[in-house]
């Protein structure tokens, strides 16, 4: 979308800021509340954000793009804390450790296959997306002049189809919040088998991202 490293910093800000204000205070709440709606309320934040990005129709200005960024942030702090309090359920002393040590694993291979294929997705749908605009842009092609007409219409059609790719991802993703939150009813209720508190989180945040 053309923007400086400036501007995607102060993008990414939000996300920085809320998130590290939102684990601290869900780990407080997590003592008090069912750690199963916590998580499911956080990945409804998810979808509702995922929602919102995937309407975007045009290229999006600061504005439009800030806020989905703070709800993402607030909701991605609130996330980790009790979806590992849930797996970690009835576990103390060495089997808290491997648990923690098993979830750290899972994390890292989540990550490490999860951004491959996501960038391979979003190729794809951008490709498919662009042989579609091209085999049907004769009304594309004719609101250009002539001397223009090639290289106007080429950026056109890649910089639509980046941005349908783009939309359909986080559409995809929205559902996929929705089903995980729906399927996290389906967990037992947490059992804090670790009595140190303080050991307990310390545990937890070694998984946090």
């Amino acid at each position: 979308m053309g923007y400086s490293a400036w501007m995607v910093g102060l993008l990414l800000l939000p996300m920085a800021i809320f998130s590290k204000l939102s684990a601290t205070l869900t780990q407080r709440f997590l003592n008090h509340i069912d750690a199963r709606i916590l998580g499911m309320i956080s990945l409804l934040g998810f979808s509702a954000g995922s929602f919102w990005v995937s309407s975007y129709s045009r290229t999006a200005s600061f504005d439009e793009l800030i806020w989905p960024q703070i709800l993402v942030g607030m909701f991605l702090g609130s996330l980790f804390p009790p979806l590992i309090a849930i797996a970690l359920s009835g576990l103390r002393g060495a089997a808290e450790m491997r648990g923690t040590a098993f979830l750290n694993l899972l994390r890292v291979s989540g990550q490490a296959m999860g951004i491959p294929i996501i960038a391979t997705l979003f190729d794809r749908r951008t490709i498919l997306h662009t042989h579609f605009l091209t085999e049907n842009g004769g009304t594309i092609t004719s609101m250009f002049n002539a001397s223009v007409k090639s290289a106007r219409t080429s950026d056109y059609i890649n910089h639509h189809a980046a941005m349908l790719a783009f939309n359909e991802i986080f559409y995809i993703a929205a559902w996929g919040f929705l089903i995980v939150a729906a399927l996290l009813l389906l967990a037992k209720r947490v059992v804090f088998a670790e009595p140190d508190v303080r050991v307990r989180q310390a545990l937890e945040e070694l998984v946090e991202p």
